[in-house]
């Protein structure tokens, strides 16, 4: 999964059901980090399955040579009753160079790994993200050496290593700092990638619903 530093309040807004696509509703969640139904999803494992998302050592990733400046865009997806079973968010981001991208995170509860959920959710946010905040000119994810699914799922979405961006952060109850490995992609080449995968699963015609809905309150 990615991570999110520099949490912010969230912002008052009730998820829209978006479509219906192998037995899972999607949804555009909301804007913002603290949202109810994503809280609920990862209450209790917040320093372990979550822990690079919402965990107590999550502050430790701030400084890291960029900020956020604006509030995430959400998008989850719910199987048969209310519970968010996977979730991405897609906020900007400002470099130390003054460089305007986006950061990407992504959590799948893991009775429903490897059902693409991840990609899918990842790509609705990114392109709603890409509509409604001009300027960015890359993305970036960040995660674990070790999660070899979520680096996996960032290679096939055209990221590659970005070493500068690596680094190590302590963790809650372990001895030994954990190593996180940045990612980063051409905003073409993932804007293509996004759209292709819309398109692949029949689900184009949400192109225009994420325009309306995504659209940050004036």
């Amino acid at each position: 999964m990615g991570n999110q530093s520099g949490r912010k309040k969230q912002k008052a807004t009730a998820p829209v059901l978006c479509a219906r696509h192998r037995g899972f509703d999607l949804w555009f969640e909301g804007i913002g980090w603290d949202l109810p139904r994503t809280d609920r999803m990862m209450k209790g494992r917040e320093n372990g399955r979550y822990a690079d998302i919402c965990g107590d050592d999550i502050g430790a990733m701030e400084g890291l040579g960029w900020e956020f400046i604006a509030e995430p865009i959400c998008f989850t997806a719910t199987h048969g009753d209310a519970a968010v079973i996977a979730s991405a968010w897609v906020a900007p981001m400002r470099t130390e160079e003054n460089e305007v991208g986006c950061n990407l995170t992504y959590a799948v509860d893991e009775a429903y790994e490897g059902r693409s959920l991840a990609r899918l959710l990842t790509c609705l946010a990114f392109l709603a993200a890409d509509q409604t905040h001009a300027g960015m000119t890359f993305a970036n994810i960040e995660s674990r050496t070790g999660n070899l699914a979520s680096l996996a799922l960032a290679r096939s979405l055209t990221f590659t290593h970005y070493p500068d961006g690596d680094f190590t952060m302590p963790v809650a109850g372990a001895a030994e700092e954990a190593a996180f490995q940045c990612l980063r992609a051409d905003m073409d080449a993932l804007r293509h990638c996004a759209y292709r995968t819309l398109e692949e699963r029949g689900l184009g015609a949400l192109l225009s619903l994420i325009r309306g809905a995504a659209r940050p309150a004036a």
